[in-house]
């Protein structure tokens, strides 16, 4: 990341999404993760962590609103509201058969921030990325 994009200090980013967790109760404790589990993590947590450097991605309390970055054109600019989910993302996300798992993913998107599954797949893999990377989170036992 280059210096010119940094909005928002590492330490500072690092530190809000310790407290987003917090506050969804997801566990961060990576000591009690498989090997597989803890580089997926990581990787989601480098992500979220990148997204809030760049002033793209803020916490507010329990949700998080993403601007949608200029690598998706159609939404470039567009701010997002993530809503923790509730129990109807989980019905929803329950709708597909084995081997739709983006599907449940976006169906499940869809109903953490008001837009249609189909605006996801629109957007750069770079945003949709960060979306899913958050949705997972909630996922994770």
């Amino acid at each position: 990341m280059k210096e010119s994009e940094i909005k928002v200090a590492r330490e500072v980013a690092e530190s809000d999404f310790q407290e987003w967790c917090d506050a969804n109760e997801i566990d961060t404790d990576v000591s009690a993760m498989s090997e597989e589990d803890e580089e997926k993590f990581l990787g989601i947590k480098r992500r979220i962590v990148s997204a809030v450097m760049r002033g793209r991605l803020v916490f507010e309390g329990e949700n998080c609103t993403y601007t949608i970055s200029e690598h998706s054109e159609k939404f470039a600019g567009q701010k997002v509201e993530i809503k923790k989910p509730l129990g109807s993302a989980f019905i929803t996300n329950g709708n597909f058969k084995g081997g739709q798992e983006m599907k449940r993913m976006y169906a499940m998107l869809s109903d953490m921030t008001g837009l249609t599954d189909g605006a996801f797949m629109k957007m750069s893999v770079i945003d949709v990325k960060l979306f899913i990377g958050i949705v997972t989170l909630f996922l994770a036992d």
